[in-house]
């Protein structure tokens, strides 16, 4: 090899080095439901299509879109509709003196709410109507739809979940959750509150894994809620966040 090709490899090789470091990390936040059916599964792929780092922080569609208009993230993960989301965390939206307009969204497809209880329950069907009474406070004890004679519990994600969002949007005709109803932070631990109380009951995404989802079972129903898979961004994205944008895309 002559002396004049082996600088040339040396020079290039630093500049790909230096380039590579250069390059900041993608950084994505927010829904679970996301993260769990196409981010996360996908990840070495989603990197290599990009050709950029991608560090991903699942907790929920709110604190990712938090995270997105306080410059924390550069992609946030929903996964219910945009602007119902937006009305219902108008103060945050307002708090960081963001225009909705400027949002972005990018569309990855639908999974579905399912509703679950502990495996020891006797009660292995639901209708909409009693879930809905259920989550209103309306209805309290398990003999009523054919269960045993004990205190319903019911569970759910937090005030800006997606699923929330949606089930209070789908279900419960625009009203908000009953004060009987106990939070959790994040949607996955809402299976795990489940299968701990025998007495629970709750909702979870499709997506949610079956490791997740040990000691419960999902109860048949009537009620059919669909979940939004989107991608947001502030503005419209860089090339190095549409690349991860369209490499996500590509494996939903």
């Amino acid at each position: 090899m002559s002396r004049g090709l082996f600088m040339a490899i040396i020079i290039a090789t630093f500049a790909m080095s230096a380039h590579a470091e250069d390059s900041k990390p993608v950084r994505i936040s927010g829904s679970t439901s996301v993260a769990n059916s196409v981010v996360q599964p996908h990840h070495v792929e989603i990197e290599k299509a990009a050709g950029l780092t991608i560090v991903v922080s699942p907790n929920s569609s709110g604190a990712g879109v938090t995270d997105l208009l306080a410059g924390n993230t550069d992609i946030a993960m929903i996964s219910s509709d945009l602007n119902d989301l937006l009305t219902k965390m108008s103060n945050v939206v307002a708090a960081y003196k963001t225009d909705p307009n400027q949002l972005r969204s990018f569309d990855l497809g639908t999974a579905k709410v399912e509703f679950i209880v502990n495996q020891s329950n006797l009660v292995k069907k639901i209708t909409a109507g009693q879930l809905k009474a259920i989550y209103l406070g309306e209805l309290t004890n398990w003999k009523d739809v054919g269960g045993s004679a004990a205190e319903i519990m019911p569970f759910s994600e937090g005030r800006f979940g997606a699923m929330r969002t949606m089930v209070e949007h789908e279900l419960l005709g625009g009203k908000a959750l009953s004060d009987l109803v106990s939070e959790v932070s994040e949607a996955p631990q809402v299976a795990i509150m489940v299968a701990r109380k025998s007495n629970g009951i709750g909702f979870i995404s499709s997506t949610t894994p079956p490791l997740l989802r040990t000691g419960t079972v999902t109860i048949e129903t009537d009620a059919n809620i669909a979940q939004h898979l989107v991608l947001v961004t502030k503005g419209d994205p860089t090339p190095e966040v549409m690349r991860v944008i369209v490499a996500i895309a590509a494996h939903k």
